[in-house]
């Protein structure tokens, strides 16, 4: 008798983390705000336009267009699917087939496609059926005609739905049919959010500094780090050790280890440190360049940012990374250097395709190549590029910030009544030079008005004019774009007795282009018949142009601000010399005017949006506006060093609120306050790091203080 084998038991079969968590909701797409709230109105609108998913691998495309076209079939009136109908219930069970039908161009042939794509146009059914294309961008001609002519004649039952990781590859004239939707990566917090979420669903114990290198290592996306945890939390507690090893990071000890013979200028011992990365010559290059600028971001850059580069190099200790640092710190001083200057040069030369490094000799010579740089003779490094801001034209009176403290001082006793102050004159700085720090716009526009009449009463009736023309011209410029304000200032001066208002002011283009024709209209109702007469308006308008010119337009039109700025207001120079603050501030001598005295009248405005309330809240404690004038760089006033201000002032709010987003994610607020404490301490610490100086932000470009 032959003995009948045993049957073995069934075994559950485990549903992998990114089918389990699968986003089946709009609720649940994290990370993807505006792409959830336009699918939204879509299913609202009953809209079934032709859609492109267009964003990097792993960000929820092909879920999102699956949520949307769930959403789409559902019964509920509601426009997120309910998951309770008939409907959902066969798109959960992956029984979907009959009304959401989903293929890709990477699983089908040119010819197959084509005819495929054409069946879709002529079926018809009782019930609404979607069809999604992904990686569109890789169907040839024969298949993406066939798509343009379904999407130019879609059927009333039939809508299609495409994604795509190269959108720029995508057929242009297809391109043009679609409504293109933007995909992001995640950021760090909202990554940590989804693994936390999950770890609580499945009993995942943890810890923290475990999790964010897995954030790291997911780059963004959402189903790299949940098939990252998967896999990881099978093992057992996921930790940092367990990450490391499953992830195979031990390789940054390489690069610590190399980094300790540089610094001794052993390169043999630099070469026996690189080999115990068994791995190719370009990508140890790439290793060397990431670590150099991963102690950059932690250790030179100021404030110190997050930016951890490669996850490998979560297990490198702020221990180690101090002693590297202050090996590298009297190389510096003796190449009289910054550390950040000369850290810039180190990366600089690490900073190439790596594709060139073809093999292990090539890498040996540049490793050579960078400790003689490093180790040999300071005379034969680089000297670092030029800043990169528009350079200042050579003044007369050149002052750097080295060479202050300076003082203010009166040439003479004398001071007009009438005269512009220099405390004023500041305040018309502070004002031109927040506008481009702050809103990275320029002005393009002046107006100077003479105004009917002589004396006191021809002033009062200025400053009620000028009020109102300023407020219409505020309400003009939002009608013509509401997305971008009009900004302003004024300066009013009586000489011998007439009146007259410089403005300046920032308009938005649409309504640049208008302004002649609309002022026309207005001007008679501001300031009476006189006003008629071309002699009593002076209107200049700048278009557009280059950086350079525009800037030499501001400044200019500002100046004429201080065309009555006291001219015995002085500035001592660190040589002694005393020289007229409205020569340094580069006022043409031909424009220099007297004003009788004003009487007290408040001779300056400007609107809102620049005045010293708004500049006193963005210059808060924890961002500080930097100042030429206050500082006496008279040669940087007019440089335009505020356009490359406003983009690394963005920058710089912007890594500071990832920061802070990344500790709520890993400590969410709480009421308890014993819980609520690690939260606070993190906040506070980070708050800390925040340099109170502007001068000790990172920034891109090179300050006048050297």
């Amino acid at each position: 008798m032959v003995p009948g084998r045993r049957k073995r038991p069934e075994m559950a079969t485990r549903q992998p983390f990114t089918e389990k968590y699968r986003p089946t909701r709009f609720e649940d797409l994290h990370g993807q705000d505006k792409v959830v709230a336009m699918l939204r109105r879509h299913v609202e609108t009953n809209n079934l336009s032709a859609l492109l998913a267009a964003g990097p691998p792993g960000t929820g495309k092909t879920t999102a267009m699956r949520v949307f076209s769930q959403a789409l079939q559902c019964h509920a009136p509601t426009p997120s699917p309910c998951g309770k109908c008939a409907s959902c219930v066969s798109f959960n069970e992956n029984k979907h087939q009959y009304v959401h039908y989903e293929f890709s161009a990477a699983n089908h042939g040119e010819l197959s496609t084509a005819a495929m794509i054409a069946s879709f146009s002529g079926f018809h059914m009782n019930r609404r059926l979607g069809i999604f294309a992904d990686e569109v961008q890789g169907f040839g001609p024969s298949a993406s005609d066939a798509l343009l002519q379904v999407t130019e004649r879609p059927t009333g039952d039939t809508y299609y739905l495409f994604a795509t990781s190269e959108p720029e590859k995508v057929r242009p004239a297809l391109r043009s049919r679609l409504l293109t939707l933007e995909f992001n990566l995640l950021t760090p917090a909202a990554s940590m959010k989804v693994l936390k979420d999950i770890c609580l669903r499945e009993d995942i114990t943890y810890d923290l500094d475990a999790l964010e290198m897995l954030v790291s290592a997911g780059k963004g996306s959402a189903r790299e780090i949940v098939k990252l945890l998967d896999n990881i939390s099978q093992q057992g507690h996921v930790n940092t050790s367990l990450v490391s090893d499953t992830l195979l990071f031990g390789w940054a000890s390489a690069i610590v280890e190399y980094c300790y013979a540089l610094l001794e200028g052993d390169v043999e011992a630099q070469e026996f440190a690189l080999s115990r990365w068994l791995v190719p010559p370009q990508q140890k290059a790439t290793g060397i360049r990431d670590f150099l600028l991963y102690l950059f971001n932690f250790e030179i850059a100021r404030p110190a940012r997050s930016a951890i580069v490669n996850a490998a190099f979560h297990t490198v200790s702020a221990e180690q990374r101090r002693r590297i640092i202050a090996g590298f710190r009297p190389r510096a001083s003796r190449a009289k250097m910054s550390l950040e200057t000369y850290w810039r040069l180190m990366m600089k030369h690490w900073n190439f395709d790596h594709a060139r490094v073809i093999d292990d000799a090539n890498l040996s010579v540049r490793l050579i190549i960078f400790d003689n740089l490093i180790n040999g003779d300071f005379d034969e490094l680089p000297q670092p590029n030029e800043a990169k801001v528009i350079v200042p034209s050579d003044r007369r009176y050149r002052i750097r910030s080295q060479n202050l403290p300076v003082t203010r001082v009166a040439i003479s006793s004398h001071d007009p009544s009438g005269a512009m102050t220099f405390s004023q004159a500041g305040t018309i700085y502070d004002a031109a030079s927040f506008l481009p720090q702050q809103y990275g716009v320029l002005f393009n526009a002046r107006f100077r008005i003479r105004h009917p009449g002589h004396g006191p009463a021809a002033l009062d009736s200025a400053k009620k004019s000028v009020s109102q023309f300023v407020h219409e011209l505020g309400i003009f410029s939002s009608r013509r774009d509401p997305t971008n304000k009009a900004h302003w200032i004024y300066a009013h001066e009586q000489p011998g007795g007439i009146v007259y208002t410089e403005v300046v002011a920032h308009l938005p283009l649409a309504a640049v282009d208008l302004i002649d024709d609309w002022l026309t209209e207005r001007r008679k109702a501001w300031f009476g018949e006189d006003s008629l007469y071309d002699r009593s308006w002076e209107i200049e308008v700048a278009k557009p142009g280059t950086a350079k010119a525009h800037v030499a337009k501001h400044w200019r039109m500002v100046r004429n601000l201080w065309r009555t700025l006291d001219q015995m207001r002085g500035w001592k120079l660190p040589n002694g010399r005393l020289v007229s603050v409205i020569a340094l501030l580069a006022v043409p001598k031909g424009i220099w005017a007297t004003s009788d005295n004003m009487d007290g009248t408040r001779r300056l405005g400007t609107s809102g949006s620049i005045g010293a309330d708004v500049r006193r809240a963005a210059g808060s404690l924890t961002m500080p506006l930097l100042s030429a004038l206050a500082d006496g760089a008279w040669d940087y006033i007019d440089s335009g060093w505020e356009l490359h201000e406003f983009q690394d002032r963005r920058n710089e709010i912007a890594s500071r609120k990832r920061d802070e987003d990344m500790i709520l994610a890993k400590w969410p607020a709480s009421d308890d306050a014993l819980q609520d404490r690690p939260r606070r301490e993190a906040i506070t610490r980070l708050h800390a790091s925040w340099p109170r100086d502007p001068k000790d932000r990172r920034r891109d470009w090179e300050g006048w203080w050297g």
